[in-house]
Order: C-alpha cells, then sequence, then structure tokens
C-alpha cells in the first residue's frame, strides 16, 4: 500500500525540497534508495541509504551544508516505512534559504518599491 508525506527541511536538498510530496512503497531496498524512516528518537525522517549491513543500514543527507544526527548512527531496517517511489515537486526550490533567487526576488521587490513609491506599503 502507497503511503505519502511531506517534505520539511533542507537535508536532502538539491534531490528533495521542502513541501515537496513524496509516494512511498513496500520495496526491497538497496544501497542507494531514498526511504522514510520512522525512527524512535527523531520521528519520520527521509535519508538516503548509504550502505546496508544485516538488519541495519547507515543514511547520509544529500546536502553537505546540512547534518542530521540521525545520520551519525546505523538505524534498524525495520524502522523503514517505504522506499520513495515518486517525488512531486512543488517548487519550493525557489524559496531555498540560500538561494540566489530569493535574493534577487528580495531585491527587485525593493526596487519596485524605490522606483514606484505610490504602490509599496509603506506610510507616511
Amino acid at each position: 500500500m502507497p503511503k505519502i508525506f511531506r517534505v520539511t527541511g533542507d537535508s536532502m536538498y538539491p534531490t528533495l525540497s521542502n513541501n515537496d510530496i513524496l509516494v512511498t512503497c513496500k520495496k526491497k531496498i538497496r544501497a542507494g534508495d531514498i526511504v522514510v524512516l520512522n525512527l524512535p528518537r527523531f520521528g519520520r525522517v527521509v535519508k538516503r541509504i548509504n550502505s546496508l549491513g544485516d538488519g541495519s543500514c547507515t543514511l547520509i543527507g544529500d546536502n553537505p551544508s546540512e547534518r542530521s544526527t540521525c545520520c551519525s548512527t546505523a538505524q534498524n531496517t525495520e524502522n523503514i516505512i517505504g522506499r520513495v517511489v515518486l517525488t512531486v515537486r512543488t517548487g519550493a526550490m525557489s524559496v531555498y534559504k540560500n538561494s540566489w533567487i530569493r535574493k534577487f526576488k528580495r531585491f527587485k521587490r525593493l526596487l519596485l518599491i524605490y522606483v514606484n513609491p505610490q504602490n509599496s506599503d509603506a506610510k507616511s
């Protein structure tokens, strides 16, 4: 039975962005797969399988600037809810916290207020 999840956070950026929709299924897991897990200390997380062992796996996030403490120790494979089989991108990439697109939009908004002050919300 497929399960649907929403991504929160940036630990899997650029592969997954905040608010992306994930569909998971119980399928055979291999190293390199993206999975959703229900970890006792962390709740639900989405990570990539770095390596598989006998009943355990190590995880890794795709964003090198974001560190996840759940990736520092091996996790039990029984905690895996499912492998991600479909991702619906929501366009949240444009609001990534370090994105030049976000900075450009902020600059554009300030420029419009400066050039055309009657359209601004500022009151005198």
